[in-house]
């Protein structure tokens, strides 16, 4: 397995040693000088204003509101490579610079004489995000006229890359990566509870029967999103409330009680996001250090999250994102060397700086399109649509496989304003290509706007919207991946297990003829899998 991605990368490396390069989800950037001619045409907006950097980003200022900016690129003549030619298509990021747009929309349109005009389809950005548009290319002569379009509801200044893809050949992930995928499964958001001002404030408080519903459902874990802040000091030593940890601990006792895995985190803790001074590094540090300490006995089971999307209205670079969890994860290891912890940064994984740490969850949130997920707005499946969820996950999955990481979708949903038969179609292609690659998830949400457990008038029901469940319950197949002892004179695995729902709710593997009492008598005995050749062969 490692020489093969290896050799894969070295094709990649061969092939592409010009100007532009690789990023690290698999795309071609252009350089300045590769983006040989930026016609700053406006059809509406003549205002619009775009600027190459030498890095192949470009910035298009001063765009008004209500307005439509498109630029010409044109690539002829230029040093890109010859095998570009069999490129699948283009993929445009933009970033929304302002505070005060309300959304914008992206497209890109290309032609090439072998496939005409092709357009994109929209893709939303709200303030303070990031947005990619994708559109695989029809015919082979990719190299021509490209426009790039763009769309504002308010004044918006972007900024933004334009990479041109060649399809990739992914190879497997890892049993090592997978084995962490596997120990959460699906699983649901405790959402607008704990991560409220105050409990009770959003939704009503939490209740054991919850997590007695969601195992007896099918998912295999609960997020629990936890606000800390209106509950700490504000000065040296930042104590926690010992009443509201008390509370916490009683909800993650819950959960793994009912033998649910539990991801535990911070959400909502804003002042570690705006312009952090060193008073609130401290105090973020010390949230850590309590949490980290109160929990370290609990089972493997229960998996920290240091913080949910810590850019959303965010001043912080990535550069600064990352530097926090490195050194709150120095902070965790202290009190707990091994327990799994989630790292997340921008929307997704390509800007996690992974540490040499084996130990840890890649996490991204999904809710794409915005404007039909968030905003109830427009129909979703069209071939189109489908399309862009797997090229996106077929990117996050190609990063998973070159960082041997594990892979947690940790939100996602569509709100129940939406096209009622869009919004099933859209649960069952999303989960579906999340479990194919092993990505483990947790939608978005029990209650609240994406409600999928029954709350009606302030009363539980206690019964699902059956019809979203059984996507996210049986929507995908699982990679298989190796979990008994080793034959070890055939050199062979014994018990290959392709879901994990063959597992019972205490972590027994049903029908595979072995009693493994716990899941860490289960891990070590797949680390001794992973010893073996046979194992990557899966």
């Amino acid at each position: 397995m490692k020489k093969a991605i290896i050799t894969f990368l070295f094709i990649i490396a061969v092939s592409f040693v010009q100007a532009g390069y690789i990023d690290t989800d698999g795309y071609y950037v252009m350089s300045d000088s590769e983006l040989l001619e930026f016609d700053g045409v406006a059809d509406s907006d003549s205002s619009a204003v775009m600027q190459v950097s030498a890095d192949g980003s470009f910035t298009v200022s001063d765009m008004a509101s209500q307005n439509w900016a498109q630029f010409s690129v044109s690539t002829s003549g230029t040093s890109l490579p010859s095998n570009i030619s069999g490129a699948i298509g283009w993929k445009l990021i933009l970033e929304d610079t302002t505070a005060t747009l309300g959304s914008s929309n992206l497209f890109i349109a290309v032609w090439n004489p072998a496939g005409g005009w092709q357009q994109s389809i929209g893709t939303g950005i709200i303030s303070g995000r990031f947005g990619t548009a994708y559109l695989d290319i029809t015919g082979t002569d990719n190299i021509g006229s490209f426009n790039i379009i763009f769309q504002s509801s308010s004044g918006v200044d972007v900024r933004s890359y334009l990479q041109l893809q060649q399809r990739p050949v992914i190879p497997d992930s890892t049993d090592e990566a997978l084995s962490a995928s596997y120990l959460l499964g699906r699983g649901i958001n405790l959402g607008n509870t704990l991560e409220a001002d105050y409990e009770g404030w959003w939704d009503d408080p939490a209740e054991e029967f919850m997590f007695e519903d969601y195992a007896a459902a099918g998912f295999k874990h609960v997020r629990i999103p936890v606000r800390w802040d209106n509950h700490m000091g504000t000065a040296d030593p930042y104590t926690i409330n010992p009443t509201f940890m008390a509370r916490v601990e009683q909800v993650v006792d819950w959960g793994l009680n009912h033998g649910l895995a539990v991801i535990l985190n911070s959400h909502h803790d804003n002042w570690i996001k705006q312009s952090p001074d060193a008073t609130d590094h401290a105090r973020f540090d010390a949230l850590w250090q309590q949490v980290s300490w109160h929990f370290r006995n609990k089972s493997e089971k229960l998996v920290f999250e240091i913080f949910n999307e810590p850019d959303y209205n965010s001043t912080l670079s990535v550069d600064d994102i990352n530097t926090i969890q490195h050194r709150v994860l120095d902070i965790i290891r202290v009190n707990d060397p091994t327990r799994y912890v989630m790292l997340s940064n921008h929307y997704s994984v390509y800007a996690i700086d992974m540490p040499d740490d084996p130990y840890i969850i890649a996490n991204f949130h999904y809710y794409t399109p915005w404007g039909f997920c968030g905003e109830g707005t427009g129909t979703w499946g069209s071939a189109d649509d489908i399309q862009q969820v797997i090229d996106i996950f077929d990117n996050i999955q190609l990063w998973a496989v070159e960082n041997n990481a594990p892979v947690y979708m940790g939100e996602f949903g569509v709100i129940t304003d939406a096209d009622r038969t869009s919004r099933l179609a859209w649960y069952d292609n999303v989960v579906a290509e999340a479990v194919n690659r092993g990505f483990s998830f947790a939608c978005w949400e029990h209650q609240g706007a994406f409600e999928i457990y029954d709350y009606e008038g302030g009363v539980y029901t206690r019964t699902w919207d059956t019809e979203v469940l059984d996507r996210l319950i049986n929507s995908g197949t699982w990679p298989t991946f190796c979990t008994a002892d080793w034959d070890l004179a055939n050199n062979d695995c014994l018990v290959n297990n392709e879901d994990f729902s063959v597992f019972s709710g205490d972590w027994l593997p049903s029908g595979s003829g072995y009693d493994l009492t716990d899941l860490q008598q289960l891990v070590t005995e797949w680390l001794e899998c992973l010893q073996m050749p046979a194992c990557d062969a899966n």
